[in-house]
């Protein structure tokens, strides 16, 4: 692996070499060298950076992506020589993607290929980084009204992110499984809502009598006296009204 190693370091230091040794491409001597040292992934890995390196405009981005990803499924390949010499630049690369989140569904690329790259590389703050970037990609999501994107993020993450995941829920149309997360995370407020928007009277009606203060329990209440009113009309009802006596009182 010495010779991967220094073509690999000459290569990405843009090292010129002398001119009696020609233009060689380095990262192409390097990719070779790891083939032959028969770690092909590390090879794949090798070249995409060098594609990376030498590229410009938007495929650039491309395939500093596909870098980081390739980098991160050779984890158990990555030799220590190579961590160092990317490293300093492993920052830039990460900024690059996290600049593009918002476009399209660079979030869910994001998220997919940037976490095992943190832990890969040794991100001294990765468990922070996985954080933030959650974080953003959920809101970028939610602001693009991609609930069901959001939600599946948040289900694969180990962290708890109840709220986020409440949120979503909510705004997808899950308003059970919304209105349950809410109470455990004490925003009965919000539970109501949910509870309403079903609407579930019986369990918004039980739930707003804990409320203290809750301005629709009065309209609540009066629905809940009306019900129980209506639950005793008499069998008899449409055959013994007259026409004139329910329609003065709107009753059908």
């Amino acid at each position: 692996m010495t010779l991967c190693e220094v073509c690999f370091q000459l290569a990405f230091r843009k090292m010129i070499l002398s001119p009696e040794l020609g233009r060689p491409d380095l990262f192409e001597q390097s990719c070779n060298a790891a083939h032959g040292a028969l770690k092909p992934r590390l090879a794949s890995a090798i070249r995409h950076l060098g594609l990376a390196e030498n590229a410009v405009g938007a495929s650039k981005l491309v395939l500093i992506a596909q870098s980081i990803q390739l980098l991160a499924e050779v984890q158990d390949q990555l030799p220590s020589w190579l961590t160092v010499e990317i490293m300093p630049r492993a920052g830039f690369w990460v900024e690059e993607l996290e600049r593009g989140i918002e476009v399209g569904e660079n979030a869910m690329i994001a998220q997919r290929i940037l976490p095992p790259f943190f832990d890969a590389m040794g991100f001294p703050d990765a468990a922070a980084r996985k954080e933030r970037l959650l974080q953003r990609a959920v809101r970028v999501l939610m602001k693009k009204k991609k609930y069901r994107m959001a939600l599946e993020i948040l289900e694969n993450s180990s962290e708890a992110q109840s709220k986020l995941t409440a949120e979503c829920c909510e705004e997808s149309g899950q308003l059970a499984k919304a209105a349950a997360i809410f109470l455990t995370l004490g925003e009965r407020d919000k539970a109501l809502r949910c509870f309403r928007t079903i609407p579930d009277f019986a369990t918004s009606l039980e739930l707003v009598r804990q409320i203290e203060g809750q301005n629709a329990r009065p309209s609540l209440e009066w629905l809940a006296e009306l019900d129980g009113l209506l639950a005793k009309r008499p069998d008899n009802f449409n055959r013994v009204m007259l026409v004139q006596e329910r329609s003065c009182w709107k009753l059908y």
